[in-house]
């Protein structure tokens, strides 16, 4: 997971690619919707502490 910031802020959280790629494959789920989920879901725990 890379995770942004700017201050204390968070502006971009990006999951590794091959991990969800290898995620993708392996639970034949699409790219995109596990990207998305793992990215809301990882917002969602940092948000807390970095405000």
């Amino acid at each position: 997971m890379k995770i942004g910031y700017e201050g204390e802020k968070i502006y971009k959280i990006t999951p590794e690619y091959e991990e969800i790629k290898v995620a993708a494959t392996e639970y034949n789920v699409p790219f995109q919707e596990i990207y998305s989920v793992v990215q809301l879901e990882a917002r969602k725990m940092l948000e807390p502490v970095a405000n």
